[in-house]
């Protein structure tokens, strides 16, 4: 009874030091409007985009696709979707049926031009498709073909699909190869570092993949109490097809999103049981260094720079609520989505400590002040408005704000 007590006593005491801000937040939920847009009156300016079907629904991820098109611009919408997500979820379970597959989805939104679902050309027959990040990536700047990959959590293990994708015929993704290794445990978020090379994260060591109650139990452990397991890796694909698997980032508890700045010199991550996104300093080599972490008021999901330089983040506030909605036990969980932005000037220690003070809600309330970073609200909503936040993407063009949920319908497209 003593070693059991001792190694409860350990367990709290380890989640109290990792999770005291996080444990606040979980026990004290935000009091967030129905729905708040930074641009507006988000009931005038906000609209779900969507599809008839409805199979344009419970996306993970949203990346743009800029395509030239007699001389201009045609920026599209590439996400990724799963409605089988209630049957099958690797990451927040269950694991009971992976025999339904996923999608990808093209969207025009400043065309009247109906969301279109791709066909995955000679993708294999046998094969779950099960998409969590995407990432997009031009071959050359003078080839009209991207690289597409897909991160796909199949039924006995994660791989990272590899595509090709013509603006000639946007609808058809031409399979490439299927890119599995030791190192893709638990596979998230992927960013490009060149046409052949890419970042990916692995959110658990741990995964409900495990027999048993251990599958059940560890993952959990893993994300609340144990020190951070989680791993970025840089992958290199060769001339041959071989890969070349090197860890760059260790110690991040669920590493999530991952998204290189505009410069290339800074490449962010969200620690989702962190409640932070983690910044490191990129090398000529893909080598990473940790620089600082951004306290944030939610859960990050998926994280991405924007043509200003600002990362956008989008997550969740109250988790209890998201996983009441992935065992539906209840219909939405609120979202937010903020904006981060390297400050002019460092801010001196506790010179500081309210912030975000437009919002109905203000960051501040549950996250401290960063001094090197500016942190913003973007959105947030009680769940009414929009549930599940997972993606978010600001079109500085259009001055539009786009957002999946993980356990919503459509596409949130907010006009500035």
């Amino acid at each position: 009874m003593r070693l059991i007590a001792s190694i409860l006593s350990v367990l709290v005491s380890l989640f109290l030091y990792r999770n005291g801000r996080t444990l606040n937040n979980l026990l004290v939920p935000a009091q967030l409007p129905i729905a708040y847009f930074a641009g507006g009156d988000a009931d005038a300016k906000c609209d779900i985009i969507r599809e008839n079907s409805g199979q344009m629904s419970l996306c993970e991820d949203i990346v743009f696709w800029d395509i030239s098109n007699g001389g201009v611009q045609d920026r599209r919408l590439l996400v990724s979707c799963d409605r089988s997500r209630f049957s099958w979820n690797t990451v927040m379970g269950p694991l009971q049926d992976p025999s339904s597959r996923g999608s990808l989805w093209i969207v025009a939104p400043n065309s009247k031009v109906a969301p279109a679902k791709i066909e995955l050309e000679n993708f294999p027959e046998e094969s779950d498709f099960h998409p969590l990040g995407v990432g997009l990536f031009r071959q050359s700047p003078d080839a009209d073909i991207w690289n597409l990959l897909v991160v796909n959590h199949g039924r006995h293990n994660s791989t990272i699909e590899q595509f090709s994708l013509s603006p000639t015929l946007p609808y058809r993704a031409l399979y490439i190869s299927t890119l599995t290794s030791p190192e893709f445990v638990a596979p998230n978020s992927v960013a490009f570092t060149s046409p052949s090379s890419f970042y990916v994260t692995n959110d658990h060591r741990f995964t409900r993949r495990l027999p048993g109650l251990i599958g059940k139990i560890l993952p959990v452990l893993e994300s609340m109490v144990l020190p951070g397991l989680s791993w970025v890796n840089h992958v290199t694909i060769k001339a041959d097809g071989r890969m070349d698997v090197v860890r760059v980032a260790g110690n991040v508890p669920f590493s999530n999103g991952i998204a290189i700045s505009r410069d290339g010199l800074k490449v962010a991550v969200a620690s989702s049981s962190g409640g932070q996104v983690r910044i490191y300093n990129r090398t000529d080599d893909n080598s990473l260094s940790f620089d600082t972490s951004v306290a944030l008021p939610f859960a990050p999901d998926n994280i991405g720079f924007e043509d200003d330089g600002r990362l956008l983040v989008a997550g969740h506030p109250d988790f209890i609520k998201l996983i009441q909605v992935a065992d539906q036990k209840r219909l939405t969980a609120p979202s937010w989505v903020v904006s981060i932005q390297a400050r002019d000037e460092v801010l001196e220690p506790k010179s500081q400590k309210s912030y975000d003070l437009v919002a109905p809600y203000p960051a501040f309330k549950r996250a401290p002040i960063s001094p090197s970073y500016e942190v913003t609200t973007l959105y947030q909503s009680n769940g009414t408005g929009f549930s599940t936040s997972a993606t978010s993407l600001w079109d500085d063009k259009s001055k539009a704000l786009y957002t999946v949920g993980v356990y919503s319908e459509g596409i949130l497209a907010c006009q500035g």
